[in-house]
């Protein structure tokens, strides 16, 4: 399975830099939410489909979230939502919740993973209806507008974490 998705992803990759050369030259006019929205839902989905009954966990976990984040995306896009904002955190809860399911339907003997997948759920749903002018709904969504901003920062210093533990071993 690991050739089919070595295949797509370069064939997307491929597609992708053609459109934006050709958009570099005014050939072909995308918009740039647009095309990241179907790249996320492409590539979720080969990651999320070539890596269900393999030992690849975190391939399993990366493509349910760019598969949410494009959905997600998609759903701010062409719907009207009167204030996009509120979406923020109950989207990423329900992005991980979706994520953890996915772990769960993988190896339905973990029952851990259903366990927060459900809590997961139920905390965006419960954020969604239940605290929705809430000062802590307020804090919870200034909170996560501050990790979507530094997370390349967090990124950063996990692949520098995991470079310095290589070397330890």
């Amino acid at each position: 399975m690991n050739k089919a998705r070595d295949f797509l992803v370069s064939i997307g990759l491929v597609v992708v830099g053609i459109l934006i050369l050709l958009g570099n030259y005014n050939m072909v006019i995308i918009e740039t939410q647009v095309a990241t929205t179907y790249l996320l839902l492409f590539y979720g989905l080969i990651f999320v489909i070539t890596s269900m009954n393999g030992n690849s966990r975190g391939l399993l976990i990366l493509g349910s979230l760019l598969f949410m984040a494009g959905l997600i995306l998609f759903i701010v896009s062409e719907f009207e939502i009167l204030n996009p904002v509120k979406t923020v955190l109950p989207s990423i809860l329900i992005s991980f919740g979706a994520a953890f399911f996915l772990l769960f339907v993988d190896n339905s003997k973990e029952k851990v993973f259903l366990f927060i997948s459900v809590i997961l759920m139920g905390t965006s749903v419960s954020l969604i209806f239940v605290l929705k002018d809430h000062y802590l709904y307020s804090l919870a969504n200034s909170v996560s507008f501050l990790i979507l901003e530094f997370w390349p920062i967090l990124i950063t210093l996990l692949g520098l974490g995991v470079l310095l533990n290589r070397h330890h071993r």
